[in-house]
């Protein structure tokens, strides 16, 4: 059996409290603190400014990608029609 694991890499929510207009430096060490060491959830750290380089990281290893985003852009609910 392959074993298998969660990784969030960001925390929009938590207790009922909305979190998307918190900095994503403060939600990351949020997330971190609240994951702790299990082995079924692995913490996702961040990489600024090198993302082209960690993309190619990535696809040299055959993982799936990464996650990126502008750290300062605000979080805003999709638009549905």
């Amino acid at each position: 059996m392959c074993p298998s694991f969660i990784t969030p890499f960001d925390l929009l929510y938590l207790d009922g409290y909305d979190l998307r207009k918190v900095p994503l430096e403060a939600r990351k060490r949020t997330l971190a603190a609240i994951l702790g060491t299990g082995a079924a959830l692995r913490y996702s750290d961040h990489y600024e400014e090198r993302g082209i380089r960690l993309f190619e990281m990535a696809r040299q290893k055959g993982l799936e990608g990464i996650v990126a985003r502008n750290g300062d852009a605000l979080i805003r609910p999709a638009m549905t029609s």
